[in-house]
């Protein structure tokens, strides 16, 4: 482990099903080190690019649209009794399954998640969280809260489109990623 002091990781779809081996090995370097992580993940929603993405357009996602749902590791967690590596995934798969794709009472259902969003919110968890703690949280998008061009995989300037007017230009001096503050909202209040 070394210098480093917490790991964060991406699962995407094409990850979803072998979430929990990802989990053991998470376990198995933080009983060696004490390495703490964050396990970013999308919940199996599909992950779309915006194929003319600039950093002026920032987060993609309507504010409204976007939920990150959390669950926080508790202290000790692997000192339970029968608790083997890579346990915490399999009850927070269970849970979800219990509960169902959308009961956190947010309205935001499983819609598309924008590859841009979810690398800005690895961004901003680095920036916002604690690194002394181990957490899952997981992206979610409503349906229809990404732009039209971002869903259907077309440049804002292929032909249909309608490009969106500038009504003044964006200040890039405020934020590290326009609009990341609607993520730092959202990651409030998690430990």
């Amino acid at each position: 482990s070394g210098s480093v002091r917490h790991v964060f990781v991406v699962g995407t779809p094409a990850t979803t099903g072998s979430e929990a081996e990802y989990a053991a090995v998470l376990d198995a370097e933080a009983s060696g080190g004490g390495i703490n992580f964050t396990f970013l993940r999308t919940g199996g929603a599909e992950l779309v690019s915006c194929r003319d993405y600039t950093f002026e357009r920032g987060v993609l996602a309507d504010s409204g649209a976007l939920g990150v749902r959390s669950s926080t590791l508790t202290e000790g967690y692997r000192r339970m009794a029968g608790y083997e590596d890579g346990d915490w995934m399999g009850l927070l798969l269970a849970a979800e399954e219990m509960e169902g794709d959308d009961d956190d009472d947010d309205d935001n259902g499983v819609g598309a998640v924008a590859r841009e969003d979810l690398a800005a919110l690895v961004v901003q968890s680095i920036l916002s969280l604690d690194w002394s703690k181990s957490r899952v949280l997981e992206l979610r998008c409503a349906p229809g809260g990404l732009p039209d061009a971002v869903q259907r995989g077309v440049r804002a300037y292929d032909p249909g489109v309608k490009k969106p007017r500038m009504t003044k230009p964006v200040r890039t001096d405020r934020e590290w990623c326009v609009k990341s503050s609607v993520l730092a909202e959202k990651l409030m209040g998690i430990e």
